[in-house]
Formats: structure tokens, C-alpha cells, sequence
């Protein structure tokens, strides 16, 4: 969510993108919807500093995200955790997978970066999907952090509404 410097910020809103922002965390679902988010850190941070004080990980080192527990694929008999897949900003944990860094990769870990972009891209299609529905998202807000923190609250919630009633009928 992109604007203008809160009076009296300086840079403390200012991204690496050069534009002030506040940043949007969140945990989508393969339907495209926030299961959890946080918004509303200033832009400066970065996503491993915005992660690590997170409600998200903490839920994750509480074991409080409800994951389910590993099961066998359908024809094999090794049981698969389920996980959060993130960007290569993220701490590796039990259940959080990261790309492996980027320099001299052998060939099967380049195939894994791959494939774990490709799930990755369930949550850019959210957010792409997501800022699509509100225009609002898409351009510089006039707003103080906190207005556009629970302006972006309620477009979550509506997107989160209109996807639950696309897959119910209701």
C-alpha cells in the first residue's frame, strides 16, 4: 500500500522500492484467501524483521495454525509435513520452506527452487487478485498508516467474503 510519509516519519515509512508503504503479510489458502495476515508495519522493515514479530510466526512456533498433520501422498506410503512456502526472506523452519540460496546450485536444487516458486505463486495470484478487487490498493493512499491499515483490513475481509461465497454458492 504505497503514499505518501505520515507528517513527522521521515523515512521510517520509505521502502526499498523508494515509495512510502506499509507492508501486508499474509498466509492465503489454495481458494485464494487470507487464512491469516499482518498489516500495518512501516515500509522500512524488511519481510524477515516483519515475519520474525509477527502474529504469523508466532503462531507457527506455537503450533496454533491449526496445520495438518503429514500424510502420505496419494501412491506413496512417506508421510509429507504440510508447510507454508515463503521467499528466500524467510527463516527456514519445520514448517516454512525458503528456496535454497541462489549461487552455484546443483541441478536437483534448482529443480526444488522451481517447483517451490511455482507453489509460491498461489499467493502473488492472491495479492494480484486481491488489489484487482480494490482499486483503493492499487495506487497511493491519502491516508495516515493507521486509516490505511484498517482500510486494507476491510478490503481482506470483503476479498475473503467474496471468496468463501464463490466456492459455497452463498
Amino acid at each position: 500500500m504505497d503514499g505518501k510519509a505520515p507528517a513527522n516519519s521521515g523515512s521510517t515509512f520509505f521502502n526499498y522500492k523508494q515509495f512510502h508503504s506499509i507492508i501486508l503479510m499474509a498466509v492465503v489458502d489454495a481458494h485464494y484467501r487470507g487464512i491469516m495476515f499482518d498489516v500495518g508495519v512501516n515500509g522500512r522493515n524488511s519481510d524477515a524483521g516483519v515475519f520474525a514479530s509477527s502474529a504469523i510466526s508466532s503462531a507457527l512456533e506455537k503450533n496454533t495454525l491449526h496445520i495438518p498433520p503429514e500424510r502420505a501422498l496419494p501412491g506413496r506410503a512417506t508421510a509429507i509435513p504440510h508447510v507454508i512456502v515463503g521467499d528466500e526472506a524467510f527463516p527456514l523452519k519445520s514448517h516454512l520452506m525458503k528456496p535454497y540460496p541462489a549461487r552455484g546450485l546443483k541441478e536437483e536444487h534448482r529443480l526444488f527452487n522451481y517447483r517451490l516458486s511455482r507453489a509460491r505463486r498461489v499467493s502473488e495470484n492472491c495479492f494480484g487478485i486481491f488489489v484487482n478487487h480494490f482499486a483503493v490498493l492499487s495506487h497511493e493512499m491519502n491516508l495516515g498508516p493507521e486509516t490505511a491499515t484498517t482500510v486494507t483490513r476491510g478490503c481482506i475481509a470483503l476479498h475473503n467474503f467474496l471468496r468463501c461465497s464463490i466456492f459455497t454458492g452463498r
